[in-house]
């Protein structure tokens, strides 16, 4: 049986910089957005974070040839369907039985989590896809026990963090990545964080919530409480000093460009968007995350 450690929320919440602060403690391994495997590492081919392709990492060419004989290809399609919104209340409901892509997607999971783990010796596998509705799939997938960690940032630092310019370092020819405008980042932030806290209620594993925030100001703390989550006590000082974090190279697949950063990395949070949201977006996300924003503080 393997633990997944499955961070949930809305994209631009500061799952990269947690993840690589998880994945340099021992017994832990940040896998990043496991669920983009199949198309983004077998098919396309794109960079680890250590800046190979992926078939010539030494990690993830390690997993990729334990499951050679499976069809990446139609294991991409499987994934995405059922990682799309329109599965979202046959997911939500269970209904499972019966469903072709689901049971390709679910055997193949075991073998990648599987694979994983032995190549790197981690007791704990970090995902950090967000998909709100995984940990309960993956509570149905053999091998696997999912432990779920509700990632939420203020949802006009989500916004501001949409509208800037990201580029995509993973791809053969770098692109920049998707920007949304104020109100679509709202309206998802809702609507993706609902979706969480419905699905990890009828998820059978452990959840938790951690606020980004809170993760900044106190990383130590928040590593901390989250290797107890799991079961474990790593030593967090041997990877943490103060709100230094000292990176090691790094293989989490796909998320956001910080995951290409190596030797150290500040912890911090970015207050940016305090002074560069402009007021007419920053009402209209406030808008549009009442009240939820308040449960979580904000």
């Amino acid at each position: 049986m393997t633990d997944v450690l499955y961070l949930l929320g809305k994209g631009r919440s500061g799952s990269t910089l947690l993840s690589m602060a998880l994945g340099e403690l021992d017994g832990f391994f940040a896998a990043g957005e496991l669920r983009f495997f199949w198309r983004r590492g077998l098919v396309e081919d794109r960079r680890c974070a250590c800046g190979e392709h992926l078939s010539a990492c030494p990690v993830w060419g390690a997993v990729a040839e334990r499951v050679a004989d499976l069809d990446a290809d139609s294991l991409a399609r499987d994934s995405e369907a059922v990682f799309r919104w329109g599965a979202v209340p046959r997911l939500l409901a269970g209904r499972t039985r019966g469903w072709d892509a689901f049971e390709r997607w679910s055997a193949a999971t075991t073998r990648l989590v599987e694979a994983v783990a032995e190549v790197t010796g981690a007791e704990v596998v970090g995902a950090s896809s967000k998909w709100p509705t995984a940990p309960g799939v993956l509570g149905r997938v053999d091998g696997i026990r999912p432990l779920s960690v509700l990632l939420v940032r203020d949802p006009r630092a989500v916004a501001w963090s949409w509208k800037r310019t990201k580029t995509h370092h993973d791809m053969i020819e770098p692109r920049e990545m998707d920007r949304f405008p104020a109100w679509h980042s709202g309206l998802s932030w809702t609507s993706r964080n609902l979706v969480v806290s419905l699905a990890t209620r009828r998820s059978s594993g452990p959840r938790t919530t951690l606020r980004y925030e809170d993760f900044t100001a106190d990383p130590r703390s928040a590593l901390v409480d989250l290797g107890a989550f799991t079961g474990r006590a790593p030593d967090v000082d041997a990877v943490l000093a103060g709100r230094t974090l000292t990176v090691t190279q790094g293989h989490t697949l796909a998320g956001n460009p910080t995951r290409f950063s190596s030797t150290e990395v500040t912890i911090r949070e970015d207050e940016e968007w305090r002074d560069e949201l402009p007021a007419r977006d920053r009402w209209v996300v406030d808008a549009l995350t009442w009240p939820l924003r308040k449960r979580y503080g904000y």
